[in-house]
């Protein structure tokens, strides 16, 4: 599909400027298929850790998967501080 023909079809909805139809189509395919993945991974990870080492823990791996994120996002924002911003 064409970036003209995409834009004909989209155009009501999402209002594309010339030459960005073709990467908002690629943006919203890899976004389908994360939120895809995700739900799929999630519900299966959930079963197996419950399975393995019991629905009383959960919270716990709740908490420690929070912690872990906010430790790991802190970090990467200093990281990411210290490198110029085209490179990011």
């Amino acid at each position: 599909m064409s970036d003209s023909s995409f834009r004909r079809v989209f155009g009501s909805v999402v209002p594309f400027r010339e030459g960005e139809a073709v990467t908002g189509m690629l943006m919203f395919i890899y976004s389908f298929l994360v939120m895809t993945a995700y739900n799929i991974i999630k519900p299966s990870a959930a079963s197996t850790f419950i399975a393995d080492v019991g629905a009383r823990y959960v919270p716990y791996a709740y908490l420690i998967a929070g912690v872990s994120i906010g430790f790991i996002l802190y970090y990467y924002g200093r990281a990411v501080g210290r490198i110029p911003k085209l490179w990011v």
